[in-house]
């Protein structure tokens, strides 16, 4: 009987999980930055639409995309060389060892460097947590298992990090949306600044993953 009643209880927490909207991410290691993303794979291809906005009015649209063209390992890194048809080459590293992932331009230091690098996520992997990445870019976790509506689909395994920094004009603001399931890539992006007294917002979806 004792038995029963334990399976009973399990099966109870999940339906609890499952009819709630929860996912079973809360149960992920913070501090292990391989628990939190999936790995990207050879020849992928994601497709972006991007709307520019001043003063609230559509000024400019545009794609592009990005491929994963190799993804190899070294020195204990996971390296993605990406070739963006917008930024030429780039590359995502996981570096599972110190908990950082971040976007290089230069893939000769081997190492992600804080004052030279996009470091997208650092553990631990929780809501609050904040680290400076280039440019003085503030970064903090909104959240963790945000779902994501775009072109591309639904996505429920979302993380969610503001990046703020200041030019002569005051601050820019990004929100990005990076899903786990697609190696942190982002599939929603919102960019916000001011220039010569207009309000300025970018906007980039993934459009679809081949």
């Amino acid at each position: 009987m004792k038995k029963y009643l334990q399976i009973a209880i399990l099966f109870s927490l999940l339906a609890v999980f499952i009819f709630s909207g929860c996912s079973l991410l809360i149960f992920k290691d913070k501090d292990n930055l391989s628990s939190w993303h999936s790995e990207l794979t050879e020849g992928a291809v994601f497709n972006y639409y991007v709307i520019l906005y001043k003063d609230g009015n559509t000024i400019d649209t545009k794609t592009y995309t990005m491929t994963v063209e190799d993804v190899l390992e070294e020195n204990g890194l996971i390296i993605n060389r990406i070739y963006g048809s917008d930024y030429g080459y780039t590359y995502l590293i996981y570096d599972n060892e110190n908990g950082q992932a971040a976007f290089t331009a230069d893939i000769n230091d081997k190492v992600i460097n804080t004052t030279t690098d996009n470091i997208i996520l650092e553990t631990p992997v929780e809501v609050g947590n904040t680290w400076i990445s280039t440019n003085d870019w503030d970064c903090e976790i909104l959240s963790i298992d945000t779902h994501q509506d775009v072109d591309a689909g639904v996505y429920s395994d979302i993380i969610e990090v503001k990046s703020v920094t200041e030019d002569e004009n005051g601050d820019v603001t990004e929100w990005a949306y990076m899903s786990q399931s697609l190696g942190l890539m982002v599939v929603y992006r919102r960019t916000d600044w001011t220039d010569n007294g207009s309000n300025y917002s970018m906007h980039e979806e993934l459009v679809n993953v081949e």
